[in-house]
Parts: C-alpha cells; structure tokens; sequence
C-alpha cells in the first residue's frame, strides 16, 4: 500500500529496505463432487459406485481410492457384491489449475434374509407342525398366500417362503416337508378283568376310521383263546366262558385303516399283554 504502511524489520525491528511492485492474484473455484454419504446394498447384487463433478477449469482427472489403499482412475464396480467389499470409498478430482475436491461414500452390504429352515432339503413333522421362516424381516409370503413369519403344516408338499428384509435386501428358501404317519392305533399291554368296571376288556382304540380288523388272543403254548373281527369287541379274559389264569398272552392284530388324504393303510400288530387278577 506504499512504504510507509507496509515494511520489513529484522529479527532486531530494524527496518529493512524494500521495494513494492503491485500485481494480481487469481483465485479459481475448486471442482465439486456430488456424491452420497452411503450406498446401502445387498450381497450379489452388481455394483457401481458413479463419481460426478463439476468444475470451472477443465479438464477433470478423477482417482478412487479402496477401503484396502487401491487406487484406480475408474469408478468401482463390481458384478456380484459381497461383504468384503463393504467399507469407505474416497474419491479425488483434481482441475486444469491442480484445485481439488475430496469425497467419500460408505458402501453399506446387507445380508439376504435366509430362513430358519434354510440348507433342509426336507423337514419330517407331525400334523400341526408351525414351520419358521425368522423374526425380524420387513414382509414375508409363503406360497399358501400368508404373509406371518411361519405357517403351520397340516399337509405334505413343498414350501417356499420370499422375504424382505429391513434394508430391501430379498431372499427366497424352500423345504420340503414330509408329514409322520399318524398313530390310529393305540394297543394296551395289560388289563384286569376283575368286573370293577376299569380295564376289565382287552380291546384297541383307533383314533382313524377303521375299514378292516382281526384281532387273535394266544396263551404261552400258541393256543388261541379269542377273535374278533369288530374293533369294538375285545376280550374279557375268558375261553369259552372260563376265566383263564394271571399270565403273560400274546395278541396279533391286523386292521387296515384311513390314513392322510383318505388313502388305505395295511397295518400288522403283535405283542405281551398281561391278565392281572
């Protein structure tokens, strides 16, 4: 601004001659990234992280920089993402005129909602079964049209269930599930005809619809002692009116009944029961 406004001193304060020459100083605007703070994926999807700047001094020379140190003048991209490639990305653009901007971008990856069955090509149950896809997922639909995180088996058959979970991210599992044979029949091993009312016939109980019953009663010497054919018609423990002894008896049981779906079923049984007097 002149000598006698502006001057140089030494370490002492003496001044120090001086000449001053006016000139300019250029100041340039620096490039601007536009770029997110994250970018939330899904494992397998293809990605590409796209870097955008604007400048006034072109051209513009972009270099990325990986979450491991890698640097390349081209935007990431990846055909199938996985969880090693989560992490911090840091973009760098550089002007004609060496001015700078720098981003960075949080790639976020997410996991595919899997199911509790998931990796069980087949499930065998009893009748009543409640299959479990997982808590905690946004939306569920099964194949049956419910959209519950579970379902209950009643019949045989494949299952598949689509979820989706808290971050968009979709998964898809199925299973195969085989149904137990219900247990129609119920056989005791032991009565007490003694006429208190309680226990005083050996007969089965079916819980399915019978369409064919044989039962036979033999002593320990293979004598047979009883027959039925009607499951409701057991036996009082007597042969041709006798009361027969306190012992060990073998039955064999043959009966056919409707089982799953209304299909016919051939059973055989044989066994001890014991007469308690």
């Amino acid at each position: 601004t002149g000598d006698t406004e502006s001057y140089f001193a030494d370490p002492e304060g003496e001044l120090i001659p001086a000449e001053f020459q006016s000139g300019e100083v250029m100041i340039y605007e620096p490039p601007v990234i536009y770029l997110s703070e994250t970018m939330p994926v899904c494992v397998g999807e293809p990605v590409t992280i796209t870097g955008i700047a604007y400048g006034t001094n072109p051209p513009l020379s972009y270099q990325w920089e990986y979450p491991t140190g890698y640097t390349t003048p081209n935007d990431p991209h990846f055909d199938s993402i996985t969880m090693n490639y989560a992490g911090v990305y840091t973009l760098l653009v550089t002007d004609a005129m060496g001015c700078t901007d720098r981003q960075s971008i949080t790639l976020q990856v997410f996991e595919n909602p899997v199911a509790l069955f998931h990796g069980q090509d087949t499930i065998v149950v009893d009748p009543g079964y409640i299959l479990e896809a997982g808590e905690g997922h946004a939306s569920y639909l099964w194949n049956t049209g419910e959209t519950n995180d579970y379902i209950v088996i009643d019949t045989a058959g494949m299952y598949w269930v689509e979820m989706i979970s808290g971050a968009g991210c979709y998964g898809i599992d199925s299973v195969y599930m085989r149904l137990v044979p219900p247990q129609c029949m119920f056989i005791p091993n032991a009565f007490t005809p003694n006429g208190d009312g309680l226990n005083d016939v050996f007969q089965a109980i079916s819980a399915c619809p019978v369409t064919y019953y044989k039962m036979y009663i033999y002593n320990r010497w293979g004598e047979k002692l009883f027959e039925s054919n009607d499951i409701s018609i057991g036996w009082d423990g007597t042969k041709n009116g006798v009361l027969c002894h306190g012992d060990a008896y073998v039955y064999l049981i043959t009966y056919r009944v409707l089982e799953n779906l209304g299909v016919e079923v051939q059973h055989t049984a044989a066994g001890i029961l014991v007469l308690l007097r």
